[in-house]
């Protein structure tokens, strides 16, 4: 009977432990009409809240996990964004591709596979950000950089 507690103990553990990758967005649909109206969206305003980068460690406990939040000011309701890579370098895997609204208030949380190593190239990305009305009336776009140094695997 102690073996049996000891392996379902063991298993739960496991199962605890294990990574996820859930994003902080959704799909945003826009309603499929001939003619888009109405007034646009407000340009919207961006700040990186966060960044975190992959380090040495287990992949199943997301040591190779990147993580970088954005948050957009005064986000609108019945809205979605559309993010672009315009400029940077080859690090556009994190931006995904479509319009998406957020699952927390006005933060985006996009996860990227940034390897489990102590080696971390910079990220330098400039990027395009659109509001999108329900109606598919497009705001002004902004642009933003998303800028991170990187880390290298010796001591300075």
């Amino acid at each position: 009977m102690r073996i049996f507690l000891g392996i379902i103990l063991a298993l739960a553990h496991f199962t605890a432990t294990a990574c996820s990758l859930s994003p902080g967005y959704v799909p945003f649909l826009v309603t499929p009409i001939a003619q888009k109206r109405g007034k646009p969206p407000k340009a919207p305003e961006i700040e990186v809240v966060s960044v975190r980068r992959g380090n040495i460690g287990d992949s199943g406990m997301c040591a190779d996990l990147g993580l970088v939040v954005f948050r957009v000011k005064d986000r609108q309701r019945h809205t979605g964004y559309l993010f672009e890579v315009v400029e940077g370098s080859d690090k556009s895997e994190i931006i995904p591709n479509g319009i998406i609204s957020s699952v927390e208030d006005s933060e985006f949380r996009f996860p990227w596979l940034d390897g489990a190593t102590e080696y971390q190239e910079p990220i330098e990305l400039k990027i395009k950000v659109t509001a999108i009305s329900t109606l598919g009336v497009e705001s002004q776009p902004s642009y933003f950089w998303f800028k991170d140094r990187g880390r290298f695997g010796w001591k300075h």
